[in-house]
Formats: structure tokens, C-alpha cells, sequence
């Protein structure tokens, strides 16, 4: 269950999240990354459960205070990957890794079928 305090830290962080919209994204051509709920939900659930409280305050943080300026500056993906599940939806990841401040942040973009990029999961990656 979710404190009161956590609640309200969601509530603004989704805020701040919006504000960011979309970022041209140089490895794409300048297409747009949009931030939609998929991307915020992540942040806060794997699946249908949701994450340490802990852990979902630590991937906010680092996507509100990053991800704007990796996706800006970023000339090319670190990886790619297109997954066909069981229905044949189409999914396709690409993964950044950028140093800043000291970490190692690795952040995917997802797009679903002919759907928009679209900002999808950040993490610290070991060194």
C-alpha cells in the first residue's frame, strides 16, 4: 500500500514527466521520443506489479533529471531488438548507454508496430 507521501511524490513526478513530451532524439533522425504513460507506468511496475517503492523514486529521479539530455545528445542506439510475441504484435527496443555524473545510465525507447518511439525504461548499468 502506498503512503501519503509516496502518492504525492508520484503525483508530481508524473507532472514534471509530461512536461517533458518528446525529444528529438539525433539517433533517430531527429524523430520524436515522446514520454507517455507506457514510459511513466514502467517506471513504477514491471508487469502488473509494482516495484519497490525505492526503486520506483530511483528510476523517476534518474529519467526526470537524464533522460531529456542522453536522448538529446545521443548520435546512435547501444543495442537493438525487435520482439514478436505470441499474437504477432511487433515491438522494437533500442538501448543508450551514456555516462553522466559519474553513471553508467542506460535508457531503452520502445516502439510498438508503426506506433511512435516512445521513452519505455532507465537504469544504472554496472561499469
Amino acid at each position: 500500500m502506498l503512503n501519503k507521501k509516496h502518492k504525492e511524490f508520484i503525483k508530481n513526478s508524473k507532472k514534471e514527466y509530461g512536461k517533458i513530451g518528446y525529444v528529438e532524439c539525433p539517433a533517430f533522425n531527429n524523430e520524436k521520443v515522446i514520454f507517455n504513460n507506457s514510459g511513466f507506468n514502467h517506471l513504477i511496475r514491471k508487469g502488473n506489479e509494482l516495484r519497490p517503492i525505492s526503486v520506483q523514486i530511483h528510476r523517476i529521479n534518474l529519467t526526470i533529471k537524464y533522460t531529456k539530455d542522453i536522448l538529446k545528445s545521443s548520435k546512435k542506439y547501444t543495442t537493438y531488438l525487435k520482439n514478436t510475441n505470441e499474437n504477432f504484435h511487433i515491438a522494437y527496443f533500442w538501448s543508450f548507454i551514456s555516462k553522466y555524473d559519474g553513471l553508467n545510465i542506460k535508457i531503452v525507447v520502445r516502439q510498438l508496430e508503426n506506433g511512435p518511439k516512445h521513452f519505455f525504461s532507465i537504469h544504472l548499468k554496472s561499469a
